[in-house]
C-alpha cells in the first residue's frame, strides 16, 4: 500500500517529513504535501553537496562514526540500551537522544527526523509526534512559518485559533511554541503543537504535535513539556 507523507519545505529549504495519518487534506502549515511510496529524502540543507561535504569531512571523527551507527539502528526502529532513539544533523555533531511519549510507539525515522504515534490509532482519532533538525535556518524564521494563518483561509477550515508565541524552560532548554486548533470539514476537531529551540545559531531542534479527534481539545499544553523533557540534545 502506498504511504503518504509530508515533505515540509521549512524557509531556507530545510527537509523533514511527517505520515499523513489519515489526514486526508487537513491543514499542514509552513508545509507541501508529496505522495511516494519510500520515505522522504533526508535532505536537510538547500545546497546537497554541501551536506555531502560536511559529512566526507566528518567521517574519520570517532563521535561522528559513533553517532552514526546510533542514528543508523535508530532508522532500523531499534532503540538503544536506554530504550531512546537518536538523530542528528549533517553538517555537524549536533545529535538529539529521544525517549518516546508513554502512548506513542516508533513510526519512521531518517538521519534527521524521527516520527511516532500511538499504536491504536484511527483516521479521526490519533496523536502524532515529529521530532526533527532544522539547518541552516533562523529562529524567525520558525516563528513566521509557524505563525502564518494562510493555509486556513479555505471554507472547510473552520473555528481557527493560533496562540501567539509562548516560551517556557524545560529540560536546560528556552523552547518556544505556538498552538494552532481548528475543525476540518464541519466536524474533524483538529490541535497541533509547533514547538523549537536552539541548538545552535543555525540549527533548530523541532517538535510538532498533531492530535486528530475531540481529545484535542482537551489535551493540554504539558504535552509539550513532556515531549521537551524525554530530550537530551547535544
Amino acid at each position: 500500500m502506498k504511504k503518504k507523507f509530508l515533505i515540509w519545505i521549512l524557509a531556507a529549504g530545510c527537509a523533514f517529513s511527517v505520515t499523513g495519518c489519515g489526514n486526508n487534506g487537513a491543514a499542514q502549515p509552513i508545509a507541501q504535501s508529496a505522495e511516494q511510496e519510500e520515505p522522504a529524502p533526508e535532505s536537510s540543507s538547500s545546497n546537497p553537496q554541501t551536506s555531502s561535504d560536511s559529512e566526507q569531512n566528518l567521517e574519520n571523527n570517532p563521535e561522528y562514526i559513533a553517532l552514526m551507527e546510533k542514528i543508523r539502528r535508530s532508522k532500523a526502529g531499534v532503540p538503544d540500551e536506554n530504550g531512546n532513539y537518536t538523530i542528528g544533523t549533517y553538517g555537524s555533531l549536533h545529535s538529539a537522544s529521544i525517549t518516546l511519549l508513554p502512548d506513542q510507539a516508533f513510526d519512521i525515522s531518517a538521519t534527521n527526523y524521527l516520527i511516532t504515534k500511538n499504536p491504536d490509532a484511527e483516521d479521526t482519532d490519533y496523536t502524532q509526534v515529529q521530532y526533527s533538525f532544522a539547518e541552516d535556518v533562523s529562529k524567525e524564521e520558525i516563528e513566521s512559518s509557524a505563525t502564518d494563518d494562510t493555509q486556513y483561509q479555505e471554507e472547510r477550515y473552520s473555528d481557527v485559533e493560533i496562540s501567539s508565541v509562548q516560551t517556557m524552560d524545560v529540560n536546560g532548554m528556552s523552547v518556544s511554541w505556538v498552538k494552532h486548533s481548528y475543525t476540518y470539514s464541519y466536524f474533524t476537531q483538529y490541535t497541533q503543537y509547533y514547538a523549537w529551540t536552539e541548538a545552535d545559531e543555525h540549527t533548530i531542534f523541532l517538535v510538532r504535535i498533531e492530535i486528530c479527534g475531540d481529545a484535542g481539545l482537551d489535551a493540554g499544553d504539558n504535552l509539550l513539556t513532556q515531549a521537551f523533557q524525554g530530550v537530551s540534545i547535544k
